[in-house]
């Protein structure tokens, strides 16, 4: 094939010309106004936050080692790492990272493989393989996530949405917005309502996970029209939850990280409008059944379910469909701790 040449028709065609150069223009443009909304949004680029916890006596036990709360922002929302950290009187480490699962997590911990306990929330929500992380390519390693897939027969069209998430860090170098609708549909709410001075509404707000001990989620479901509920149900199912299940690469991470020494996996509750949206019988016995053959495969982890404690199933607790507002916070916290006396007590 030769070369293109200066004098060639293909150069001195106008329309060619013309249409590459168009083409090419519209590429910068979108990548600079990709660019300009992100910076405005101040949307988050790193993957991981380590949020820390101390007594506040301040003293601890001085032979124990750091313990670790894994979680998504469920995780991050519904339990007091402060209270949890004065309880046990030791320090606590939560690297926090957006829609996390096991997946992203058992990647996140680091050099902690001495903690003296893990605590691992886990829901019927962020179990859901077809709730994935705009995070995970970042995180987890394209062979692990490969080798999962086969593992576990994932179907075609599951395995080319995951494998398909890799390119998407490589595409935002140049269009940081690419594959985040729903993030930057949230932020620019939220920049609106403050510009204008207007409060944020609960169950839209773009989630603060290094602030989530701040206790400013006070809202609640329950003040929620059917309009609102709907608009953040289809947002959700949006995001794949209807043809998710819950034996995948998630369980397979789970199963592994559940291997270290005195784990506590803790299962979250979820509002009513998430369970009567997806959360059927089907799903629900198959979530179940995958808790059942975590418990099977390491009968020395605890397991302690929030999620079936009658006062967390209030609407009143939540401020979005699957996050527990501050008072709920604080009864799903004081369960966990009571459900860890009751089990060290002689």
């Amino acid at each position: 094939m030769k070369p293109i040449q200066a004098d060639s028709k293909f150069v001195r065609n106008p329309h060619l010309r013309g249409a590459l150069l168009t083409v090419i223009g519209a590429m910068l443009l979108t990548a600079v106004i990709s660019h300009l909304f992100a910076t405005w949004l101040n949307l988050r680029e790193g993957p991981v936050i380590y949020a820390q916890a101390k007594p506040t006596s301040g003293l601890g036990n001085q032979n124990a080692k750091n313990g670790l709360i894994l979680g998504s922002s469920l995780t991050a929302f519904g339990l007091s790492m402060e209270r949890i950290s004065d309880a046990l009187n030791i320090p606590l480490i939560s690297p926090r990272i957006g829609a996390a699962s096991p997946s992203e997590l058992e990647f996140a911990i680091g050099d902690t493989s001495e903690s003296s306990i893990t605590f691992i929330g886990v829901s019927i929500f962020d179990m859901n393989e077809g709730n994935i992380s705009e995070w995970r390519p970042l995180i987890v390693p394209f062979g692990t996530t490969v080798r999962d897939l086969v593992k576990t027969r994932a179907s075609w069209a599951e395995g080319k949405r995951v494998i398909w998430s890799y390119p998407m860090p490589m595409l935002r170098k140049l269009y940081p917005t690419a594959g985040r609708s729903l993030t930057v549909m949230v932020a620019i709410r939220e920049k609106l309502r403050s510009l204008l001075k207007r409060p944020v509404e609960s169950g839209e707000q773009n989630l603060n996970l290094a602030t989530a001990e701040s206790g400013t989620y006070r809202q609640k479901i329950a003040d929620w029209d059917e309009g609102r509920v709907a608009r953040n149900v289809a947002r959700l199912r949006s995001s794949g939850l209807d043809a998710g299940h819950f034996q995948g690469n998630k369980f397979e991470a789970l199963s592994r990280i559940v291997r270290r020494k005195n784990t506590i996996l803790i299962v979250l509750p979820v509002s009513n409008p998430y369970r009567k949206a997806f959360a059927t019988e089907f799903k629900t016995t198959e979530f179940e059944q995958s808790l059942q053959k975590i418990m099977s495969s390491q009968p020395n982890i605890r397991l302690v379910r929030l999620d079936t404690i009658p006062s967390l199933r209030s609407d009143n607790l939540f401020w979005d469909l699957v996050h527990l507002n501050e008072e709920g916070r604080v009864i799903a916290t004081q369960a966990l701790l009571l459900e860890l006396k009751e089990n060290t007590t002689p």
